[in-house]
């Protein structure tokens, strides 16, 4: 990557102190929606401006500036709002300080100087640890494996599945383990977390075992639990992720996907009980499930189409910075039976490569239908890959989450590889270092949407 010449950053740095070569006028400043802000305003959603209750204005990606009058107590106040309208749980204040024409728009918990270090991090279930180990021999993409090594059952019971020998074995090809604590069901998660003795009890069992076992943290997959329980499931997190950073590791939760417009129906609580921001700020990274769009409750379609990615993605960077956000990439599809739709087949992608039927193109979900003679039909997502991968660099994630090893397959892992960051030029360092990261290109839709 070339270099620009020093004049041409020495200009551009006084450009950006001075309001981007833009003065304001007598009794007004310019408003300028920081990087983070805009990524999250990218496909619709609005940060609308406020002064004393009354609408000033409105900020988004492709109107990330706005020049407006200057209150006298120097305050405004912003709030998130949906494409439609909808209204949002976000919303901030900022004041404007003596001498400033300018204020950049951001929410004060961002941390744009987080470091930006690109992680491939795939699940594996106890029974896939030979597939694991041959993966680590033959190819050693990934920086973390998540064995999945407790699960709380349906009457909150813990139990381990695998022991310290799992890791210590991983470990050996200097790989970082995070095991992963999953559950599911709705009223073992209330037995296991709603008692504050239980919960604590749990969060130091967990800490200890991981640290026992030499782990390097814990990825916490607890999902599918009612509003009524996410306090405790917060209380849970934040007491575990504490443990786990008094002995230097890694603290990871994974969010069920949901946007302004879409939830989980007929299930609205698995997208609607996580308190995003609560949970995002108690971990290390977020991890999203951009995955389950399409399933046995809501037949029939893709398991991720692209622009719905987009758009939970785009929802989830209002709670949370990308840096701190890995994109979770679906290794499998699903074969659906026109004749049963509430029992649609989990495959590998690998068997589902579109050369076994008529390919139509779907608009609404922007990729092919493939209908085989055999009447079963599905959606040709591992055209994806490539995509998929690339939407997680282009928005500035922290990196991927694979679901999960024993449905892997060789271009998924090579799409993950060749997406690693590169090195910036020196613009882009001292950029960076007055604004944060800036505001990458966008991809071109693969089709309209209306």
């Amino acid at each position: 990557m070339s270099r620009a010449p020093f004049g041409l950053v020495v200009l551009l740095l006084i450009s950006a102190f001075l309001g981007s070569g833009r003065d304001a006028e007598i009794g007004k400043i310019w408003l300028t929606l920081h990087p983070f802000e805009q990524l999250a305003t990218r496909n619709g959603p609005k940060i609308v401006v406020s002064i004393n209750g009354k609408p000033a204005g409105e900020l988004n990606a492709n109107a990330p500036d706005l020049l407006v009058s200057l209150p006298s107590e120097k305050k405004f106040d912003f709030a998130y709002v949906g494409p439609s309208g909808e209204l949002a749980d976000v919303s901030w204040s900022q004041t404007v300080k003596p001498d400033e024409q300018k204020l950049v728009v951001m929410q004060p918990w961002r941390r744009p100087d987080r470091e930006h270090r690109w992680q491939i991090i795939a699940w594996a279930r106890p029974e896939d640890s030979r597939r694991v180990l041959k993966h680590l021999q033959e190819r050693k993409v990934v920086t973390v494996v998540s064995p999945i090594l407790w699960g709380i059952d349906d009457q909150g019971a813990v139990n381990t599945y695998a022991g310290g020998e799992t890791i210590e074995r991983l470990r050996s090809y200097d790989i970082h383990v995070w095991p992963a604590i999953h559950g599911m069901n709705a009223n073992g998660l209330h037995v296991a977390l709603a008692s504050d003795f239980l919960r604590s009890q749990l969060a130091r069992r967990l800490s200890l075992e991981a640290r026992n076992f030499g782990a390097d943290g814990i990825n916490v997959d607890v999902e599918g639990y009612r509003s009524e329980d996410s306090e405790a499931v917060v209380a849970f997190v934040e007491e575990l992720a504490a443990l786990v950073h008094r002995w230097g590791g890694v603290i990871s939760y994974d969010v069920v996907a949901r946007s302004d417009s879409w939830h989980t129906a007929p299930l609205p609580h698995w997208s609607d009980a996580p308190q995003r921001r609560r949970l995002a700020a108690s971990v290390d990274y977020t991890i999203l499930m951009a995955y389950d769009q399409f399933n046995s409750h809501r037949p029939a379609g893709p398991v991720a189409a692209p622009n719905w990615v987009k758009s939970v993605l785009t929802y989830q960077l209002r709670y949370a910075d990308p840096q701190s956000i890995l994109l979770g990439i679906p290794a499998y599809g699903l074969l659906w039976n026109p004749d049963a739709l509430d029992l649609p087949r989990g495959v590998s992608l690998s068997h589902l490569d579109g050369g076994d039927g008529v390919h139509t193109f779907d608009k609404t979900h922007c990729v092919d239908r493939i209908d085989r003679p055999d009447r079963l039909f599905y959606w040709a997502e591992k055209s994806l890959t490539d995509h998929r991968v690339r939407l997680a660099r282009d928005y500035q994630l922290g990196g991927v989450a694979i679901w999960r090893f024993g449905l892997d397959y060789p271009e998924l892992w090579h799409a993950a590889q060749v997406s690693e960051s590169h090195a910036v030029s020196l613009l882009d360092d001292l950029m960076t270092l007055l604004w944060g990261p800036g505001l990458p290109q966008e991809q071109p839709e693969l089709c309209a949407v209306g």
